[in-house]
């Protein structure tokens, strides 16, 4: 609530400067609003201090690590507080770091299943996503893992979701590791092969069984033959993110070279998304602007080719994108909400 405050008059103000004051009118105690702050937010000492162990942390090899104005969006100066960034703000409550703070204070059992919580809610809220993509009442155009499984065998090692375009299928695994900090940071190349291998070689073989299956003999899952000249688009969704450059794409791509996957001519080259590129996606099939399995088809021949999918789409297809219609009531809801109480009679329209 403190922070989606903070947000929504930050948008209607272009005011980051707020007095302590700000935060007995939010509809809760001061002291809770207070608090809730604290872990958000730091002082101009602290947050130096703050640089210096990220910088240390990471060896002194990533001298640019905004870090700490991650972990703390929210500067402390005597009576009054300034909002650093507007985005590091809304991310600050919206992406993983509330995941970590809650994940600091467990230990032992606890921890663990906590840790496989959440990755379990970002593969669910992956495939949900995907879902959106292809939707059912275009006819049946999405299989899932359980369907894959009961067509091809319990035994058989398939992905979370295919997509079926027709003359393509979209072959996609989620993958919900966790990346250790110096593949994220770009510091370590031993780690980046570690998780390259978790992330991209070994989800490679289950996409590559799920296309053998599908190229043997696809009429088991769909019901019916195959449109000759099928093409397959193999897609890991890493749901914590992953540092796609072309340096780390390169990396990827001789890895599956060396292993022999993913390497036949009907098989487009290995793509890493994250759920914000599945959501521009979302946003671009809702709209009509394009195609996830076109988007798949033009980047492996593009400037681009080795960037994210992101960037591709953004820079060199300059294509723009629009909150999808699912999300916008996920949007909308806890904002209005807070608005609401915080801000009675308040102008809803900045929420948009």
């Amino acid at each position: 609530m403190v922070v989606i405050a903070l947000y929504a008059t930050l948008q209607a103000s272009f005011e980051p400067f707020f007095q302590e004051s700000f935060f007995g009118g939010l509809g809760i105690p001061k002291e809770r609003a207070l608090a809730a702050l604290g872990v958000i937010s730091c002082s101009l000492p602290q947050m130096k201090v703050e640089i210096a162990k990220d910088h240390q942390g990471l060896g002194g090899g990533f001298a640019w690590s905004i870090g700490p104005f991650e972990q703390y969006p929210v500067i402390w100066a005597d009576d009054a507080i300034a909002v650093i960034d507007p985005k590091l703000l809304i991310n600050r409550i919206f992406g993983w770091l509330p995941f970590f703070d809650v994940q600091s204070r467990l230990s032992g059992k606890r921890r663990g299943q906590f840790r496989d919580y959440a990755g379990r809610i970002s593969e669910m809220y992956a495939l949900e996503v995907v879902a959106s993509i292809a939707p059912d009442h275009l006819g049946k155009r999405i299989y899932t893992e359980d369907e894959l499984r009961a067509a091809y065998g319990a035994d058989i090692k398939v992905v979370d979701a295919v997509i079926d375009y027709g003359d393509s299928w979209v072959v996609l695994d989620v993958s919900t590791r966790q990346l250790m900090r110096g593949s994220v940071a770009g510091t370590s190349a031993e780690d980046v092969k570690k998780d390259l291998d978790a992330l991209a070689v070994k989800k490679a073989h289950q996409i590559q069984s799920t296309i053998n299956c599908l190229r043997a003999d696809e009429s088991r899952l769909t019901g019916y033959p195959a449109a000759p000249g099928r093409r397959y688009y193999p897609v890991v969704v890493a749901s914590e993110g992953f540092p796609v450059s072309p340096v780390t794409s390169l990396m990827v791509e001789d890895a599956l070279r060396n292993e022999g996957v993913l390497q036949a001519g009907d098989v487009a080259p290995l793509q890493i998304v994250d759920t914000v590129d599945l959501e521009l996606i979302e946003s671009l099939e809702e709209s009509g602007k394009s195609t996830f399995n076109r988007i798949l088809h033009d980047k492996p021949q593009a400037n681009l080719s080795r960037m994210s999918i992101r960037d591709f789409v953004l820079v060199e297809c300059g294509l723009r994108f629009e909150r999808p219609r699912r999300m916008e009531a996920l949007w909308k809801k806890p904002f209005s909400r807070v608005m609401k109480a915080a801000f009675p009679g308040s102008d809803q329209s900045i929420i948009e």
